[in-house]
């Protein structure tokens, strides 16, 4: 391969990378604009922050639901029982 050649490769190579940059850079934007719109983060950190925040929420919130559900079974199984044995 030629000089010319190998410059050519790489330079078609440098072209093809700077567009996936610019690529990635405005699905970037695209997705900070979102988190902004939908969340009021203006930063990956808060997102995380939030994202922590509700994960630890929605754990809590199953727990809560599972002890209802665990206390009115324990309330109501025997009459179930009966019901569904007649």
């Amino acid at each position: 391969m030629t000089g010319l050649e190998t410059y050519q490769k790489l330079k078609k190579r440098a072209e093809l990378l700077k567009s996936e940059i610019s690529k990635a850079e405005g699905a970037y934007e695209n997705v900070m604009q979102q988190i902004k719109e939908q969340f009021d983060c203006d930063d990956l950190e808060q997102a995380e922050t939030l994202a922590e925040q509700l994960k630890k929420q929605a754990e809590e919130a199953e727990q809560k639901y599972n002890a209802a559900l665990d206390a009115f079974n324990a309330k109501w199984e025997k009459k179930f029982d009966s019901v569904s044995d007649d």
